[in-house]
């Protein structure tokens, strides 16, 4: 009996042992199992799985990711511009966490994309400013809003590429908006009973002035400028929209207390 229980014992450890193994290659169309197995490399260079696994997975992920961007290429649409520079960035990825570990980099020959991503980025600035271009000749504030958006999209992937801030200013002004926000009327449960309700922090131009400070620090990502209404006829600002919010339904419990004790004792 006993030496039927030490053979089960060591027939657990054995199966124990066998199901920490990763098999590495069960999900070789996920990006993720080749950085687990230069991760694991890296740590443990004598890893047999990863060390066999990584000759495989690194090809298969450079065929998926360069196939993907041979469909793109055969869009040729601003946004496949986009997709292209993220999949040559994926592939550099790759490469630097191949060739930042020593012992991955004996195994595999990962490929530089750096150059390819380069262009790809110059490329897609180069499209977005002349997209830009002629969307800033073309009156209307919907092509305003759009030729500011390209322009960005040329500095983004290009800082300073050629006038495109410049360009990018002026088609924010030929674009922009004002906005008013009126006060919020609150009409729920919760104000008109009355529950703390009272003290600026509650009141109804708390609420707008946050809207207003709020909605303005982001202003940066829309053509927009926001004013309360007293700021709209102080400057004698036309709004172009107004924001009239109304809380019907809002309604929070009412706040509840707790207490409790704890017996403290120190000897001196």
């Amino acid at each position: 009996m006993k030496q039927l229980f030490y053979t089960f014992i060591t027939l657990t450890v054995f199966a124990s042992c066998g199901t920490t193994k990763k098999d590495y290659l069960s999900r070789s169309d996920d990006d993720r199992s080749l950085y687990d197995a230069v991760k694991a490399i890296s740590k443990h260079p004598d890893d047999s799985d990863a060390v066999k696994a990584l000759p495989i997975l690194y090809p298969l992920a450079q065929q998926r990711h360069l196939a993907k961007i041979t469909s793109y290429n055969s869009e040729n649409t601003l946004s496949s511009r986009d997709k292209i520079i993220d999949e040559y960035a994926i592939l550099q990825k790759m490469y630097d966490a191949i060739n930042g570990d020593a012992n991955s980099s004996l195994i595999v020959t990962a490929v530089n994309y750096q150059t390819d991503l380069t262009n790809s980025k110059q490329d897609a600035a180069e499209a977005y400013y002349q997209a830009a271009s002629s969307a800033i000749n073309v009156p209307g504030r919907d092509n305003a809003k759009t030729a500011w958006t390209y322009f960005k999209k040329a500095d983004k992937w290009i800082p300073g590429y050629k006038d495109a801030k410049a360009k990018m200013e002026e088609a924010y002004q030929n674009a922009i908006i004002n906005v008013v926000i009126y006060p919020v009327q609150d009409n729920s449960f919760y104000f008109s009973t009355g529950w703390n309700n009272s003290g600026a922090y509650n009141s109804n131009e708390y609420f707008q002035q946050n809207l207003v400070r709020e909605l303005g620090d982001n202003a940066h990502r829309y053509p927009a400028r926001f004013y309360s209404e007293w700021e709209a006829r102080r400057n004698d600002i036309k709004p172009d929209w107004v924001v009239d919010l109304t809380l019907r339904n809002l309604d929070i419990p009412r706040p509840t207390g707790s207490t409790y004790m704890r017996n403290a004792s120190q000897q001196i």
